[in-house]
């Protein structure tokens, strides 16, 4: 995963991380 991505996932709760990584792969 870019490195670009893992920054937008900063701050964020781990269901919306999970939300953000089943949404772009």
């Amino acid at each position: 995963m870019p490195a670009i991505r893992i920054d937008l996932f900063e701050g964020r709760s781990p269901e919306v991380k999970k939300q953000l990584i089943e949404a772009i792969t």
